[in-house]
């Protein structure tokens, strides 16, 4: 199944004294209603996504940048062990490979970024860090 980027409309209040408003989102959504929905760029250029799916709902950051957002990547580096942690931290290895795949399928077909760099520099890589899942175990030769 392939992936299609399209927006949703989303409510958002964005601080105690912003004014409340809809706001469209980029989203890539595939037929099977498995979704990674752009949710904001902080301020090193790193990518704050939601994924879902029929399962689960969790938090995401990915990055094409350097750890100072400075030095553009060919690389997507992808952070689920927050996410995970936080909505799933007892969820199967199986479950967790589907979604890391999911999530690499939407990214290939995520257009280049806002900047002029990444509109130049196709992406070549994927890597993604359980880094903060507690359950992980990280026994040699276990891989996503």
């Amino acid at each position: 199944m392939v992936f299609r980027l399209t927006t949703e409309k989303r409510f958002v209040q964005f601080g105690p004294d912003a004014k409340p408003g809809w706001i469209d989102q980029e989203v890539m959504v595939r037929e099977d209603g498995v979704k990674l929905r752009l949710e904001g760029i902080g301020r090193e250029r790193q990518r704050y996504f939601v994924y879902s799916d029929k399962d689960v709902s969790l938090d995401v950051r990915a990055s094409r940048y350097d750890a100072d957002g400075q030095e553009l990547t060919d690389t997507w580096e992808i952070n689920l062990g927050l996410g995970l942690q936080k909505s799933a931290p007892d969820m199967s290895l199986d479950k967790v490979r589907e979604i890391a795949r999911n999530i690499e399928d939407a990214l290939w077909a995520w257009p280049r970024g806002p900047w002029e760099a990444e509109k130049r520099m196709p992406v070549t890589h994927m890597k993604i860090s359980m880094y903060g899942w507690r359950k992980w175990d990280r026994r040699p030769g276990d891989t996503l």
